[in-house]
């Protein structure tokens, strides 16, 4: 994305994407938080990954109460696995253990998911 490809950093990424959703929920346009997730995945797949990260930063709580976020972004992130979208999946693991610091089983998704990353990259 233009911001990424200029070296801006992921808070400028961050910021332009902040408005963006802003504006399309005032404009009663508000993009579903699956439609958001397919585009973080878009974005990895084409090289822009830090875009991706900002996507799923900025909407993947979108609809999502907070008693559901849990198991919503542990699906969201085993699905991504799924599609090979490892950085995607990081992303949401990280959102993930950050929103949820005291939470056992969420750490250890994350620490396994990347157990299972030096696995593959080291296979390579």
């Amino acid at each position: 994305m233009l911001e990424e490809s200029e070296q801006k950093g992921m808070q400028n990424v961050e910021m332009v994407l902040k408005r963006a959703v802003k504006v399309l929920q005032k404009n009663g346009q508000a993009i579903k938080r699956d439609v958001w997730l397919d585009a973080a995945m878009d974005c990895e797949m084409n090289g822009n990954v830090m875009t991706g990260q900002a996507i799923v930063r900025i909407t993947l709580e979108i609809g999502v109460e907070l008693e559901d976020q849990i198991r919503t972004f542990l699906d969201d992130a085993e699905n991504c696995e799924n599609k090979n979208r490892y950085e995607t999946t990081r992303a949401i693991l990280l959102l993930l253990v950050e929103n949820f610091k005291n939470d056992e089983n969420a750490w250890l998704k994350k620490i396994n998911f990347e157990m299972r990353m030096v696995k593959l990259y080291l296979n390579f």
